[in-house]
């Protein structure tokens, strides 16, 4: 017997020899329950969070995301994603707010000033008082 069926063993009762089909259906159920627990946090720290200002609301950006990848889909997209990208800097500009995964919010930069900003200035100047 392996040291995780020992294991296993002791957590299912009334079962003196477990199975690697039922370490299976736990390790299943365990992922089940862990990974609805993360979607029910995330969905509730959404609805949250609208209540709240978040300093990109400034930002302009498109509407129309999907709940679980955001406008990620189309953005990493090999069909389309070179399209939206175009349609995003003609019609947005430089910086944009996108959707996330689960409606996190994201800000997009792709101008070359922004970006000089942001990395030279800002990430410099961390950690230093």
């Amino acid at each position: 017997m392996s040291v995780a069926e020992s294991v296993f063993s002791r957590i299912l009762p009334g079962s003196a020899t477990t199975t690697t089909s039922e370490l299976g259906k736990v390790g299943a159920q365990v992922a089940l329950i862990y990974g609805s627990t993360w979607v029910l946090w995330k969905l509730v720290r959404r609805v949250a969070a609208k209540k709240k200002t978040s300093s990109l609301e400034s930002v302009a950006g498109p509407d129309g995301a999907s709940l679980l990848a955001g406008h990620f889909d189309k953005l990493f997209s090999p069909s389309e994603g070179w399209e939206f990208h175009k349609h995003i800097a003609e019609t947005y500009g430089g910086v944009v707010k996108l959707s996330g995964p689960l409606g996190e919010k994201t800000l997009y930069v792709f101008d070359p000033k922004a970006l000089y900003h942001i990395i030279v200035k800002v990430c410099s100047s961390i950690g230093t008082d």
